[in-house]
């Protein structure tokens, strides 16, 4: 076989040619090299080396969602720094784009691109409380919408209207191995329709949901994705708002309460935090009218906007956003 294997135990092989164990470990390490030089004399493998920017934001998602419930600052590290790569790299005169340009030259970003990233900026909010990574998920968001929205049809396409125009304008609804792009923006919708307010977010999810109502209904292991937006919309809003004194969410001890967040599964409970002299969102109804208490780190439990008692009591929040139900 052309793919080194062992498929016998060690010992059954050196008994099978009457030597040691040892003996034949010997033996191993000394062809070892003899095979890498006749290896190298074959033609290698295609490997495709391509950073693919919707992998890339499920990953990001991924690292941010493992950092917040381990307590890994490692992995929180990584997500940073995977998301500052994707926004400066993977960006290219202001259009996102599908790869780095290895191998097809960076073709234009599709559908899934956006919506990935968008995924994984969100999370990755919700872990360390950066407004710099909510203000790009609202951003590339209606970047998203005027590419790939058509607004006749009240639906998204895969391919954005400034790509190769085709005879029938591709659009995969279904979630697979990958969840679909479709499925990945309007969630993403929905959870920005409850941050900023803008009702025009929500009806756009509401109309792609509706569009895949019968696949929901008929196949739903192809809709895995989608049912979870769908018990989103469905469910009422249930928003924890994390305003820190000073001038960052670390700094200002924040961070203690986003991580006793990130320990916990909050559904589809929407989660922000800014530090109190930040104007980022300053018009978002999320923010609107929060302070930090005294200077403290203060959290504001909230349903449909309708908020208990601030508190800078950790316990306190974690009871208070359970009572919502």
């Amino acid at each position: 076989m052309s793919i080194p294997n062992v498929p016998h135990p060690a010992a059954e092989v050196a008994a099978r040619h009457s030597m040691t164990e040892r003996e034949l470990a010997a033996l191993i390490e000394d062809a070892k090299p003899k095979l890498l030089a006749a290896r190298a004399e074959r033609v290698p493998p295609m490997t495709d080396a391509k950073t693919i920017t919707a992998w890339n934001g499920l990953m990001l998602a991924a690292l941010a969602e493992m950092s917040a419930a381990f307590g890994r600052r490692d992995y929180l590290d990584a997500a940073r720094a995977n998301a500052a790569f994707l926004l400066e790299r993977m960006v290219e005169n202001g259009r996102l784009r599908r790869t780095d340009g290895a191998g097809d030259n960076g073709a234009k970003g599709f559908l899934d691109d956006h919506a990935a990233l968008v995924h994984g900026l969100l999370t990755l909010h919700r872990a360390d409380g950066d407004t710099t990574w909510l203000l790009e998920a609202e951003r590339i968001t209606r970047h998203a919408i005027a590419l790939f929205w058509d607004a006749s049809e009240q639906r998204f396409y895969d391919t954005g209207n400034d790509q190769e125009t085709l005879i029938a304008r591709p659009r995969d609804v279904t979630d697979n191995a990958l969840p679909s792009g479709h499925s990945m923006m309007a969630d993403a919708l929905i959870r920005l329709s409850v941050i900023t307010g803008e009702s025009d977010l929500r009806a756009m999810a509401a109309s792609s949901l509706r569009a895949v109502r019968s696949i929901m209904m008929q196949f739903p292991t192809g809709a895995g994705n989608w049912l979870c937006a769908l018990d989103s919309y469905l469910s009422e809003s249930r928003e924890v708002a994390i305003i820190a004194g000073g001038d960052g969410v670390e700094s200002g001890g924040a961070g203690a309460m986003l991580s006793r967040l990130g320990r916990e599964y909050l559904g589809s409970a929407v989660v922000v935090s800014k530090p109190e002299r930040s104007d980022a969102g300053a018009d978002w109804p999320i923010f609107a009218d929060r302070r930090a208490l005294g200077g403290l780190p203060t959290a504001y439990v909230c349903q449909n906007y309708a908020c208990r008692l601030p508190t800078t009591d950790a316990d306190k929040m974690m009871a208070e956003l359970a009572g919502l139900g």
